[in-house]
């Protein structure tokens, strides 16, 4: 994996969105409501600080938010502990932690990021078919150069399986769809 790729898919990121479940179960990504200033809502504060390069500020604001299920603030806080600058200390544990977070609520990036950490072993323990099954579960919500990314990574990981590990993460896929992506294993 390209470093500078990945950092560009992270750092796509500072999405402040409405992520959320659709009706279908499937994972989607919302876009954020321009009109919110920070003397609106904590939100738009901590974009105001991730525009100012105050990771720091940013997660501060965001943690809160995030421990009272804000799935926005989760996958923020995975994107800065991720990046690791602007005085916050780079974490890849806690990133993957508010990936899956903000995954399990409907974020489709979250889950795309935690799919490739996953497949790299990068704040989690390397794990192939669950690499698979959160990078096929994102591709719903996702667009574009992400779906192409998504579909790519997903190949790659396909390719270092067994058949039987294969076959053992297309179920997992299934069995998301089924139960839900909050109910995932």
């Amino acid at each position: 994996m390209h470093s500078k790729h990945l950092t560009a898919i992270l750092s796509l990121a500072f999405i402040l969105s409405t992520a959320a479940l659709a009706d279908d179960d499937t994972l989607r990504v919302g876009t954020p409501d321009a009109s919110q200033t920070p003397q609106d809502n904590p939100q738009a504060a901590a974009r105001a600080a991730f525009d100012r390069g105050d990771m720091a500020a940013a997660a501060k604001i965001l943690e809160p938010l995030a421990w009272s299920g804000d799935v926005s603030a989760q996958y923020n806080l995975g994107v800065i502990y991720n990046n690791g600058q602007g005085g916050v200390p780079r974490d890849l544990a806690k990133a993957a932690t508010w990936y899956e977070k903000a995954a399990r609520q409907g974020n489709a990036m979250a889950a795309l990021n935690l799919g490739i950490m996953y497949k790299q072993g990068q704040g989690v323990a390397q794990d192939y078919p669950r690499a698979y099954m959160w990078l096929e579960l994102s591709k719903p919500g996702l667009s574009g150069m992400q779906v192409r990314d998504a579909t790519r990574y997903s190949k790659d990981v396909a390719k270092l399986m067994t058949p039987e590990q294969l076959q053992d993460a297309q179920d997992m896929v299934e069995n998301c769809k089924l139960a839900g992506v909050r109910n995932c294993d």
